[in-house]
């Protein structure tokens, strides 16, 4: 899926727009894993023997 999104982003916008998007992709997967790490600290406080299941496909 990522090399789909890298072949549509070059075909159609090139070097230039990949470069400019890399910022964006950063910050999605940085704040993917900000969210599931700041689930992960709420259910250790909150629900310290049930939890919940945060990420997975």
């Amino acid at each position: 899926m990522v090399w789909v999104i890298k072949l549509v982003v070059i075909r159609y916008g090139g070097v230039l727009l990949y470069r400019r998007s890399l910022p964006l992709w950063y910050g999605l997967i940085v704040g993917y894993l900000f969210g599931v790490a700041l689930s992960t600290a709420v259910d250790g406080v909150w629900f310290p023997d049930e939890g919940h299941w945060v990420h997975g496909w």
